[in-house]
């Protein structure tokens, strides 16, 4: 028993390998799959502004509208829930779509040991969350403004012309988006689209059925 305490404890304390660059080229939110994956990679490697950009409006909202400031205490916080989180993502097998709609995906994820004596299972919900962002001359390496919109179509980002065959994206600029810049003649690249984002997540000693809903969500 000693001994496999000991064991326990070894595996606990051993460093968690960085993401490869495979893991770095995959990284994207075009699909469900690909959202849980970039997550992993996110945790795996410690990147608080890649992590903080894989989790949902929702997500973000409910738990006292994290922003990108203070996300470090809000993550501490899911490290106390969860202390081995990033060792569960890195285990994380492949997952596999319990469910998927128009804008609700829930994926599930074996976790074998060692960590402990019987495989976890983690279980995480994504919504689709709508975007926009522009780049300027001025900072081409990363959008200069840019924000989430849950409803493209609703709120009027993204129209479609049906007598024009056209179709428009529209964002509207705050203040101190307009000082960036000449717009548009400064634009570099303006992105309108959905993105799959982490909105909840539960690791489960017992997998869950596609009939079961989320625990606590």
């Amino acid at each position: 028993m000693l001994a496999v305490l000991g064991l326990l404890l070894t595996l606990a304390g051993c460093r968690i390998p960085e993401p490869t660059v495979r893991q770095g080229l995959d990284y994207g939110f075009r699909t469900p799959e690909q959202a849980f994956r970039s997550w992993r990679t996110a945790v795996q490697g410690d990147l608080l502004v890649e992590e903080y950009k894989t989790l949902s409006k929702g997500w973000r909202a409910r738990n006292g509208n994290v922003s990108l400031f203070d996300y470090s205490e809000a993550r501490d916080a899911i490290l106390e829930r969860y202390p081995q989180l990033r060792w569960a993502l890195y285990r994380a097998k492949d997952p596999e779509v319990l469910a998927r709609g128009e804008r609700v995906a829930l994926l599930q994820s074996r976790v074998p040991g060692p960590l402990w004596f019987q495989d976890r299972w983690l279980v995480v919900r994504l919504v689709r969350d709508g975007f926009w962002d522009a780049w300027l001359d001025t900072d081409p390496y990363q959008p200069s403004t840019g924000q989430p919109v849950r409803e493209l179509v609703d709120s009027g980002t993204l129209t479609y012309s049906r007598k024009e065959r056209a179709l428009y994206a529209r964002a509207k600029l705050d203040a101190e988006a307009e000082e960036l810049g000449r717009w548009p003649d400064d634009v570099s690249l303006l992105q309108v689209g959905w993105e799959w984002k982490i909105d909840d997540f539960q690791l489960l000693e017992a997998p869950l059925s596609p009939d079961d809903p989320l625990p606590g969500g």
